[in-house]
């Protein structure tokens, strides 16, 4: 078993916006961040992950009106100024244990909505990564990587 260590930068997020996002089986509309970090994200803020069912919500929301080409999300539970926990709804593939460009989203929208500081630790379930805000905007993450798999692909 392998582990890797990474730091990557991922330049400046685009289009931070506050949204209110009408949900079908909810009585009212939700307050997101919407950002671009590459990719689109939304963010919601929750105070318990099990209080709701937060999978239907990211089902419901990738394919949202509002998002034509679909969108990542990510829902955030703050911690303290330090540390946020994450749950992900991925574009394309459903629940994710761990993503890079949702772990710096969640920061960014957690700073601008000052529900956090600009530098946490983004615990997931697939791991913790650190992730910084820089105030010139620019975006880093670091952490760690396991290798889980190793194959060869033959083409016939």
């Amino acid at each position: 078993n392998k582990t890797f260590w990474f730091l990557a930068e991922l330049g400046k997020p685009l289009e931070i916006t506050n949204y209110e996002l009408r949900i079908t089986n909810y009585d009212k509309e939700l307050s997101v961040v919407t950002l671009d970090v590459g990719n689109p994200v939304c963010v919601f803020f929750v105070d318990d992950f099990e209080a709701f069912d937060w999978r239907e919500i990211g089902r419901e929301t990738e394919s949202h009106e509002h998002f034509p080409n679909r969108t990542n999300v990510v829902f955030v539970k703050t911690v303290d100024e330090n540390n946020i926990e994450i749950r992900i709804w991925e574009r394309g593939a459903g629940e994710t244990s761990s993503s890079g460009t949702c772990s710096i989203a969640a920061t960014v929208a957690s700073s601008y909505a000052g529900k956090a500081g600009r530098k946490v630790f983004v615990h997931a379930p697939g791991g913790t990564t650190e992730a910084v805000w820089r105030e010139d905007g620019e975006m880093m993450i670091t952490g760690r990587a396991d290798l889980v798999f190793n194959g060869e692909f033959f083409q016939t």
